[in-house]
């Protein structure tokens, strides 16, 4: 066991996560030449035990960071990961109920640096859009009433052209919208 590791197995409060690193399809790393030499022939199977292998080409390579517990990741969730001297986007694809860590490897295994939170970004981004509709709506309304104010200006008051208009436009009026009931008011149990 290297002493590098022993801070993780003493640690209760983290786990490991599988995650893909966004934009590192291309990242697929040579054959080890112990593979190749297998591959060939030259190499004794029994030689190739607990051998890892990255994943064919075209696939993503899959990568373990520790992350706390207290974050609740889950597949599919978004991390912030430090990777090659720069912080990287990447897909969590598996959660490790328990942390998976190889204590005889031979590189330390590094902690996430932050989990995405979408949801304040997707409530900003809806309370615009309904901003916008709303104001949509404020200019229809505003563009109605300048064009029947417009009209009922040009027509003399108590004309029957101004009748009919009238007539005609309350019944091109939108219907109101029905009002929510009252809230009914908090009882205090005490």
């Amino acid at each position: 066991m290297k002493q590098r590791h022993m801070f993780s197995l003493l640690d209760q409060t983290f786990t490991t996560v599988h995650v893909n690193i966004q934009g590192d399809k291309a990242i697929v790393p040579e054959k080890p030449r112990h593979v190749k030499r297998f591959e060939q022939g030259d190499l004794d199977p029994d030689a190739l035990r607990g051998a890892r292998w990255s994943p064919p080409e075209g696939q993503l390579r899959t990568y373990t960071y520790k992350v706390p517990k207290a974050w609740g990741i889950k597949e599919g969730d978004m991390l912030v990961v430090p990777a090659r001297d720069m912080l990287a986007f990447a897909n969590v694809v598996k959660v490790d109920e328990f942390p998976v860590i190889d204590v005889d490897a031979d590189f330390t295994y590094q902690w996430a640096v932050q989990r995405i939170d979408f949801e304040y970004h997707n409530e900003l981004v809806e309370n615009e859009r309904k901003f916008g509709e709303t104001i949509q709506e404020v200019e229809r309304v505003k563009q109605r009433e300048s064009l029947v104010n417009s009209f009922r200006d040009s027509l003399p008051e108590g004309s029957a052209a101004r009748a009919l208009f009238e007539a005609t436009t309350i019944s091109l009026a939108p219907p109101v919208p029905p009002q929510a009931p009252p809230a009914a008011p908090k009882v205090d149990e005490a």
